[in-house]
């Protein structure tokens, strides 16, 4: 019995420890600015995707009531609800299509319209 009482105690509080985010949001995403001439911004832009590991993190902290309450408190909770519907994922596709699609335009205009 006490052994089972450990280790939920353990992970309610790893749970709670898991909440902070430095990933940009859905909204910093939908603001990015594109600069073709910056050479390192294509993968800095990839690594903002959320990860597989990322996904179960998220579901362990939204399943959880203690990761919830914290998310909550520390303004995460919208964003997360975001990942684990999806809408995060979309827009960071998006976001790779745009950038990846004016900086060909971009390409092809200097190389034939100079």
């Amino acid at each position: 019995m006490w052994t089972k009482t450990i280790i939920l105690g353990t992970l309610l509080t790893l749970t709670g420890c898991m909440t902070t985010e430095t990933r940009w949001g859905v909204d910093q995403l939908n603001q990015f600015e594109v600069d073709c001439s910056d050479p390192y911004q294509r993968e800095m832009l990839e690594s903002q995707r959320v990860s597989r590991e990322d996904y179960i993190k998220n579901g362990i902290i939204l399943t959880s009531v203690t990761g919830t309450i914290l998310s909550l408190a520390d303004g995460t909770y919208e964003e997360r609800m975001k990942i684990r519907s999806g809408s995060r994922t979309n827009t960071q596709k998006l976001t790779e299509y745009f950038r990846e699609k004016q900086c060909r335009k971009e390409a092809f205009d200097k190389q034939f319209y100079r």
